[in-house]
């Protein structure tokens, strides 16, 4: 089973002028409470889904894989985020639910969008999984490049 969603990342004029020696998707806040899942990330290519080859010219860029919490058994509450600011002397682990951060090299795929004369970049996220109804969910999407 798989779903599709779509991002676009307008590409600053620094973007654009290339130069850059690395550059990433990161995908912060990924949730990970249901099932386990895999997200193929393709570049300019919208309508990519699970049958798209994994090679440069499909426009693909990465996978990165979310192994997934399962089912909640504990209590009422167990599972459960805690809610506002961490208390800086508390020496625990965070929740295991506590979202976390992904990132994708997409060095050549950015190059070639640069090189094409793109201002947009489309994102493409197929994500991949055994389990009904699985989906991605992130609070933000953003390009990074590096010197």
């Amino acid at each position: 089973m798989s779903a599709r969603a779509l991002k676009a990342i307008e590409l600053t004029q620094e973007d654009r002028r290339g130069l850059f020696a690395r550059a990433d998707l990161e995908f912060q806040d990924v949730r990970h409470a249901g099932a386990s899942f895999a997200v193929h990330v393709f570049l300019q290519n919208p309508k990519a889904d699970e049958t798209t080859a994994l090679d440069a010219a499909a426009g693909y860029a990465g996978t990165f894989v979310v192994f997934g919490h399962g089912e909640c058994f504990g209590d009422v509450g167990h599972c459960d985020l805690p809610e506002g600011p961490a208390d800086p002397f508390d020496r625990r682990l965070p929740h295991a639910l506590t979202p976390a951060n992904k990132t994708v090299t997409i060095t050549e795929g950015l190059q070639a969008a640069i090189e094409a004369g793109l201002d947009r970049l489309t994102v493409a996220l197929v994500v991949l999984s055994s389990a009904p109804g699985t989906d991605l969910h992130f609070a933000r999407l953003s390009l990074v490049t590096y010197d």
